[in-house]
């Protein structure tokens, strides 16, 4: 009895495991917005969060406007097709070197379909502790789970690039206070301390004496000589 009690119990334990999203719900993903138009640019920066939400009774995470769907290492992405909303394989974090997987929007690809192969797999740590496969290809940028791709969450999907000075690109991708990836070195902490995030981060709720740092990857808050996470947990 003993013994298929805890048959059960480790099941439950797997089964709640296997159902959990590829992307927590605390996962954020920055990104800097610039147009330029007639010798004059505009820029902002802007974030991506996860919202839950269920599509005939199946759960779903809106990210950015897009539909995304997690199931063990895999994540669909329900994309229009000729006026219909399928789910494509948008990453598989089971890929093994040799193995491929389809580009959704080929617009680079002279004879579509389109498929990225996959030429190395390695595991890394991120600053939150959880070990994740990284995967490369021979024609389509990393990409690292529980992030997405390093060119942000839809990095992976090839659109024909527009030419009217309009781009969007990624910064970094966080979770909590945690930096997980960041394009460039540096550029999380750059577009922390831009002003016109502030607000994405309720930072404006805090008294204005105050002071952002950075340290180990952590986004801390020192007011006088106490220290915080951005949740208003003190640091001990």
């Amino acid at each position: 009895m003993e013994r298929l009690l805890m048959i059960l119990l480790l099941g439950s334990i797997c089964s709640s495991y296997a159902s959990e999203p590829m992307f927590t719900p605390d996962t954020e993903w920055h990104y800097r917005h610039s147009e330029m138009f007639g010798g004059s640019s505009d820029q902002y920066t802007y974030t991506l969060i996860v919202k839950d939400t269920m599509l005939n009774g199946v759960p779903y995470q809106v990210i950015g406007g897009g539909l995304l769907r997690s199931e063990g290492a895999k994540v669909w992405c329900v994309v229009d097709s000729m006026g219909v909303s399928v789910e494509n394989l948008l990453y598989d974090f089971d890929l093994q070197v040799g193995d491929s997987i389809r580009t959704i929007y080929a617009g680079m690809c002279e004879e579509p379909p389109c498929f990225a192969k996959v030429t190395n797999v390695d595991t890394i740590t991120l600053s939150d502790g959880r070990k994740a496969r990284r995967i490369s290809y021979n024609t389509r940028e990393d990409d690292i789970e529980y992030i997405g791709n390093i060119s942000g969450i839809f990095g992976a999907i090839v659109f024909e690039q527009p030419l009217n000075g309009v781009s969007n690109n990624f910064i970094c991708c966080t979770r909590g206070n945690n930096l997980l990836y960041e394009k460039n070195n540096g550029d999380c902490e750059r577009w922390y301390n831009d002003d016109a995030v502030n607000a994405l981060h309720n930072v404006s709720e805090w008294p204005f004496s105050f002071t952002k740092i950075f340290h180990d990857g952590q986004i801390l808050i020192l007011r006088g000589d106490k220290t915080y996470t951005l949740t208003g947990q003190e640091v001990k």
